[in-house]
């Protein structure tokens, strides 16, 4: 699968019901397409290595749960900023959260992946759980942007953060 480029804003809202004000805001509404809101629950698995080499060439792994299936994602940045997120990406349906560098074989950034793992094996730095709820708002004559609000807890070992 070729990559994709994801291009993406990100934004810390402290305050849950600025969630309920950004949703029922007019001109949010006005911008929404006819399908309305729509919310969903996701499990993310993110790894590296023991020295965090994926990190430092500036790669993401992660494999999350979408419903009934399975996703495995490499991320690459090309050039973020801040809280703007310019990355390259690939993703895989795959039969179970075990992360491998075969799902991606063949592939642009698979094969960056492969030069930076070298031997070194990948480990489970941390997980996820959040709510999802997306917006397709209309932008121009042609153009859609997805808002996404994300409600959920970083877990590491027994530990989970807000």
């Amino acid at each position: 699968m070729p990559a994709e480029k994801e291009l993406e804003i990100k934004l810390a809202v402290p305050d849950l019901n600025i969630f309920g004000r950004i949703l029922s805001d007019s001109a949010i509404n006005l911008m929404q397409t006819k399908e309305g809101p729509r919310t969903r629950q996701f499990e993310a698995l993110y790894f590296d290595t023991v020295d965090f080499s994926l990190q430092k060439a500036g790669i993401a792994y992660r494999i999350r749960r979408e419903g009934d299936e399975w996703v495995a994602t490499i991320k690459s940045d090309n050039g973020s900023k801040g809280a703007l997120f310019n990355r390259e990406e690939v993703n895989e349906k795959i039969t179970s959260p075990e992360p491998s560098v075969k799902y991606f074989a063949g592939t642009h950034l698979g094969d960056r992946l492969i030069r930076v793992l070298g031997d070194a094996r990948l480990q489970l730095l941390f997980t996820t759980k959040f709510e999802r709820t997306t917006l397709m708002l209309r932008t121009g004559a042609s153009s859609v942007v997805e808002m996404a609000l994300d409600h959920g807890t970083i877990w590491s070992g027994a530990v989970g953060s807000p």
